[in-house]
């Protein structure tokens, strides 16, 4: 039995393909459904990893990830209710909803605290009466926090975004990242022939159908410039006649015409299947 893709390697092949594009800013949205705690940190690691040394911008989405994956990102955006109640680095978010009146307690890492406070479960994290998700989103636009981010948003960008500005500001991947991942043209073609292969090879019973298919409409269609042509008569009486010659000749071009009509009947065919 042949082993399948799982959805760990699917998912790393999206990502994959996510990185290599020349947007300056991309999202990804719950990639961690349907994956472990691993698996997701692994990818979660490429993303960070690349993006840093790209210098871009990747912003994910993840339910409740796990405190070392929580760990690899830079700011963290929190919201309730369609509502942004924190935004800002890691770092201080746990210093914000402490100033709220909002305790970790000290057997939940941080990523799980951050996900109950906006819930009913947030009750058990403080002394006073619980903030309900509209009352976080407006404490959260008084807070020094939002008002740097509005500061910045104002502030002149010293980027330029537009798409003929100067070449060193563009989007480029980085050199280590291709060199240690690329191929010589030669392996490249070996490689997509062996995927090729590999994938015919799963599907014998079609693979056997079409050929029968193909090769039987091929000798067919063939046939049909073959029975045109007639075997030279008049051999033994004068062989080497100008009738005769001609025969030869017609004979020659319809085996011709049917062996071509047939191979390219069969290439098409596989082309389609």
């Amino acid at each position: 039995s042949v082993r399948g893709v799982s959805g760990g390697q699917r998912r790393r092949v999206t990502v994959g393909e996510m990185m290599q594009g020349a947007a300056p800013v991309a999202c990804a949205d719950e990639i961690s459904t349907g994956l472990d705690a691993q698996v997701t940190h692994d990818i979660i690691h490429s993303i960070v990893a690349f993006a840093k040394a790209a210098k871009t911008t990747r912003i994910v989405s993840l339910l409740q990830p796990g405190p070392e994956t929580f760990c690899l990102f830079d700011e963290v955006i929190l919201m309730a209710e369609g509502m942004i109640i924190f935004a800002g680095p890691i770092t201080e978010v746990v210093e914000y909803f402490e100033s709220l009146g909002y305790k970790q307690p000290a057997t939940m890492d941080v990523a799980d605290f951050l996900v109950s406070i906006p819930t009913q479960d947030g009750t058990f994290f403080t002394d006073h009466d619980h903030y309900t998700a509209q009352e976080f989103h407006e404490l959260f636009q008084k807070s020094k926090q939002m008002t740097r981010i509005k500061s910045d948003l104002e502030a002149i960008s010293s980027h330029s975004w537009k798409a003929n500005g100067d070449a060193s500001e563009k989007f480029s991947i980085p050199k280590e990242y291709m060199l240690d991942f690329q191929n010589s043209f030669t392996r490249s073609m070996q490689l997509n022939l062996r995927r090729h292969l590999t994938l015919w090879k799963r599907d014998k019973g079609f693979i056997i159908g079409k050929a029968f298919e193909n090769i039987g409409m091929a000798v067919a269609t063939g046939g049909i410039l073959f029975g045109q042509a007639k075997l030279p008569e008049g051999l033994s009486s004068s062989p080497n006649s100008e009738e005769v010659a001609e025969q030869y000749n017609r004979l020659v071009q319809a085996v011709y015409g049917a062996l071509f009509m047939t191979c390219l009947h069969i290439l098409l065919g596989t082309m389609t299947s």
